[in-house]
């Protein structure tokens, strides 16, 4: 991976970490396409080259299943 998206990597480490020490249950991370990959990448187990590859709109919802699945709820375009 790149410098920065390794930084981001671990940026993105250090808000998961926060977020799980919180003992919040249904956290909302908001962010931007880098940090959005690398949240991706953590989450789901992803390696980099699966979450540099992805898909990662600006203007989308996603919801992290408790098997670290990631679902797409819908984005700005969908909703007309």
């Amino acid at each position: 991976m790149e410098r920065s998206y390794s930084d981001a990597d671990r940026r993105a480490g250090r808000v998961l970490d926060a977020v799980a020490r919180s003992g919040s249950r249904r956290p909302l991370l908001v962010s931007h396409e880098m940090i959005g990959r690398m949240l991706a990448k953590q989450l789901a187990g992803l390696s980099p080259a699966e979450a540099l590859g992805r898909d990662q709109p600006s203007d989308v919802i996603y919801v992290v299943g408790g098997d670290r699945t990631i679902g797409r709820l819908r984005s700005a375009s969908e909703l007309g």
